[in-house]
């Protein structure tokens, strides 16, 4: 009678042929693969090398299964006897049997078995440790070379992050060089300012507005000049002063200047009239109410008492901010 190769128990052929029977009742192994009235694939015949290396993996993995079931059997064992034990202790305690010392013998026969379960836990781990480890190992093999190439790729993108630091910190250079000139609009539109000047214009834009208010001349531009200018009539610009006019004159250093009333809003009606006496940057229609005078313009005095003409080439600049 033939036998499994795997566990070498026994099984009938003809069994086999019937179909009634593929695979060995003891470990499961196909049985197949022996029998000769059955197509088999190729290469795996009953002398093939594949199909020995196939019942080598097959007997080795059947005998750790089988050690592994025993161990585990011996250890139900021990549990039951302890268990038995116990209970047989337990009842010599509550028939207060004098001759026989159960909290003397019970401690010491459990500790033996306690000690012996802990043995056998020991050595069970130890073996299923043992194969977890030699699937776990090949990976983790490979974890540590795709580290590797991660610290790799990681070293070369800071080295050229460090060279685009550098690039972004020469931008940024000139990015700052470029909002200082847009800063600094005297710079930056060519402007130069006498000493009176720059001081009635930082007055103008910072704390002493309120000061030249109290020696300003409040004027507006006269209808006469109003006239020529929408006619298209090269005249002179001409101001008069007036109680509710747009603009200041102010005497500074034997010079009258000209800057608008500290409080001026423009809107688009009265922004086309101060494009004739001042140079405007940066206005954006219904968005530019607030402003900041660079430059004031300059005007002289006629032999006619408060009048004044803008001089032709002294035109006035204001900066517009949103």
């Amino acid at each position: 009678m033939p036998k499994c190769p795997v566990c070498n128990d026994e099984y009938e052929e003809k069994t086999v042929n019937g179909n009634e029977q593929n695979y060995c009742s003891k470990c499961g192994w196909l049985l197949k693969l022996y029998s000769s009235g059955n197509q088999i694939p190729t290469g795996f015949g009953p002398k093939s090398t594949e199909l020995q290396e196939l019942e080598d993996w097959g007997r080795r993995l059947w005998e750790e299964n089988s050690l592994l079931k025993s161990e585990l059997e011996k250890l139900e064992e021990i549990v039951k006897d302890r268990d038995r034990l116990k209970k047989e202790l337990d009842k010599l305690a509550d028939a207060d049997q004098k001759a026989i010392q159960p909290r003397l013998v019970e401690p010491d026969i459990l500790n033996i078995l306690e000690e012996k379960i802990a043995q056998l836990d020991k050595k069970l781990s130890s073996k299923i440790s043992t194969q977890i480890w030699q699937q776990v190992n090949p990976l983790q093999q490979e974890i540590n070379k795709i580290n590797q190439e991660i610290g790799k790729i990681k070293s070369k993108l800071d080295s050229e992050l460090s060279s685009s630091d550098e690039g972004t910190q020469l931008v940024e250079q000139g990015q700052q060089e470029e909002e200082d000139r847009e800063a600094d609009p005297e710079i930056n539109l060519g402007i130069d300012l006498t000493g009176t000047e720059r001081e009635l214009v930082n007055n103008y834009n910072g704390d002493g507005n309120e000061l030249l208010k109290t020696k300003a001349e409040e004027v507006s531009e006269t209808k006469e000049s109003m006239n020529n200018r929408r006619l298209g009539n090269n005249q002179p610009v001409l101001f008069e002063k007036t109680r509710r006019g747009n603009y200041w004159i102010i005497s500074e250093g034997g010079y009258n200047y000209l800057v608008p009333k500290g409080n001026l809003k423009f809107n688009e009606h009265n922004y086309k009239a101060v494009l004739a006496f001042f140079e405007c940057h940066g206005y954006k229609p219904g968005y530019s109410d607030k402003f900041q005078l660079l430059k004031p313009a300059k005007v002289s005095s006629l032999p006619e008492v408060d009048k004044w003409k803008l001089e032709d080439k002294d035109k006035g600049i204001l900066q517009f901010i949103e």
